[in-house]
């Protein structure tokens, strides 16, 4: 590898190729939007 870490960022929640990784390696998705599509505050993961 000439350039970067090799690390990548997977949001499982986001996005549909993240959501396949992340079922792949039983990544866990957290909601962060209630059913109002409202903000939820998130205090642990």
């Amino acid at each position: 590898m000439d350039f970067g870490t090799g690390a990548l960022k997977v949001t499982p929640a986001h996005d549909h190729t993240d959501f396949e990784i992340g079922k792949k390696h039983n990544l866990q998705v957290v909601n962060v939007f209630n059913r109002k599509e409202k903000g939820m505050k998130i205090w642990q993961i």
